[in-house]
This record gives structure tokens, sequence and C-alpha cells, in this order.
């Protein structure tokens, strides 16, 4: 299973980085989601979310000099403890996904929710999908 983004199905509502926030951390606070929409009206939104099946290479993986970033059951995943805060993963993410939590100091990025991704449930417009891998 994978994410699939369609920002053409997209009407910045919000509601994803909203259930995400609270999924994540307990509150609703945008900042803290692991999602993120950019508006853009009346083009189409930036919607940056990883995306680990579509990411060429991982680069996330090569540029962590601590080894804090690993695939782990077939997906890209940050160890919290192992992170250092370089922040070389969030300049070289090609999808803007990868964020520094400003109060640890140390890496984030979506982690489909352990399988159920919340921010797909909560998308009524189906810019945000849970797909069977090809």
């Amino acid at each position: 299973m994978r994410l699939k983004v369609d920002t053409e199905k997209c009407t910045e509502c919000g509601r994803c980085t909203t259930i995400c926030s609270l999924t994540k951390v307990g509150r609703i606070q945008p900042l803290a989601a692991r999602i993120r929409i950019t508006r853009r009206w009346p083009e189409t939104p930036l919607i940056a979310v990883c995306r680990f099946e579509d990411c060429l290479g991982n680069p996330c993986i090569e540029s962590c000099p601590f080894d804090a970033i690993r695939i782990i059951n077939g997906k890209v995943e940050i160890i919290e403890d192992e992170c250092q805060g370089c922040a070389e993963c969030v300049a070289v993410c090609p999808y803007g996904a990868i964020k520094m939590n400003d109060q640890s100091q140390k890496a984030f990025k979506c982690d489909l929710c352990g399988g159920s991704p919340a921010c797909v449930a909560e998308c009524v417009t189906g810019a945000i999908i849970w797909v069977e891998e090809a």
C-alpha cells in the first residue's frame, strides 16, 4: 500500500493537516502535521508529504551522517532517538516532506500512521488516497 496524491482534487480545506496534527501530537496544530498544504489559488496547491515509493533513491537516507533514517518494513522511517538534528535530510527531500521539530530539534515526517493514514480517511475529495502497490 502507498499514498497517492492528486493535487487537482485538493480544495485546500486543511482537514488532512488538522487530523494529522491531532493524531500525532494530540492537539490541532497544523505546523506539527506531517503533511502540508501550500495554497496557491487559483493554481493547484502543493501537497508536501513523504511519498516513500515515488522517491528515487531515498536521498534522505544517504544524506544522514548518523544513520538515523532507515527502511523499516518497506518504509522510510526516521529513528528519533538517533537523529542529531543536522537537518541534512530536510535539505535533500524532493517533496519538502521532512521538517524539524522546533522543540526537540529532531527531524520528523509522515510514517503513514502505522498503515492506516488518518489523512486518507479525512480527505473527502480523494486528493489523498491509499492504494495497492502496482
